[in-house]
């Protein structure tokens, strides 16, 4: 199933992956390069979150769990 994400969702995981993301650079992005960023995503499928976000980040953030974990 896609879900498309909404603008207030997209500020909200761009806000929250640069401030918290370990791997983050805001002069190039993600330093993993395994998977697109989720702060890049238009929709999400279940299967394109970037394996780091999903286990150190999310966690952490009741609230993006319940985008990304339904």
């Amino acid at each position: 199933m896609i879900n498309e994400l909404t603008e207030a969702q997209k500020l909200q995981i761009r806000e929250f992956v640069t401030n918290n993301c370990a791997n983050y650079c805001s002069e190039y992005g993600c330093n993993l390069f395994e998977c697109e960023c989720v702060m890049f995503l238009k929709h999400f499928a279940g299967y394109d979150i970037c394996p780091y976000f999903r286990s150190a980040l999310l966690p952490q953030s009741p609230e993006l769990q319940k985008i990304f974990l339904k």
